[in-house]
């Protein structure tokens, strides 16, 4: 209830994962990467829920209602990126176990991530590498794109 109105909400914890996904979603989708501000509100309102709900927020949780790889990956992104920044206050523990989990991004793509992140996104300049951008979670990923490109039309899969 609030205000004396009933109210249907996600949880904190469940709300941290769908900002996540669909931040990351919404800047793979993008075109060109560049300083669009609706890519920003995401990553506001993710900073904003890790500040409010930091001694309630079940970190058990949310690594248990994680599905799939991708919104794994969708998640450890976020949280690297705002701990890195110094704009995320959680137990650094969350993030290697998140690590663990997920098989997309490695340590060498998350950097690309993130230097793409300050220099496009926060730093206001667009897409101009003659490779596409990292932003596409396994991207440069070597054991997907093996699989992708050679064993998938080996076996006759796309």
């Amino acid at each position: 209830m609030f205000d004396g109105k009933r109210v249907n909400r996600l949880t904190d914890e469940l709300q941290l994962i769908y900002i996540a996904s669909s931040w990351v979603g919404d800047l793979a989708r993008s075109p060109k990467i560049s300083a669009h501000p609706s890519h920003l509100a995401s990553l506001l309102d993710a900073i904003y829920l890790l500040k409010a709900s930091k001694d309630t927020l079940d970190w058990e949780r949310v690594l248990d209602w994680l599905g799939d790889d991708m919104e794994t990956v969708c998640l450890h992104i976020t949280l690297t990126y705002l701990r890195r920044r110094g704009l995320g206050q959680f137990d650094p523990s969350v993030l290697s176990r998140l690590a663990a989990r997920q098989h997309l991004v490695r340590a060498l793509e998350l950097r690309f991530i993130h230097a793409m992140l300050d220099r496009y996104l926060i730093g206001g300049r667009y897409w101009d590498l003659p490779i596409p951008p990292p932003f596409a979670p396994g991207r440069y990923n070597l054991r997907r794109q093996w699989q992708r490109r050679v064993v998938g039309p080996l076996l006759g899969r796309r």
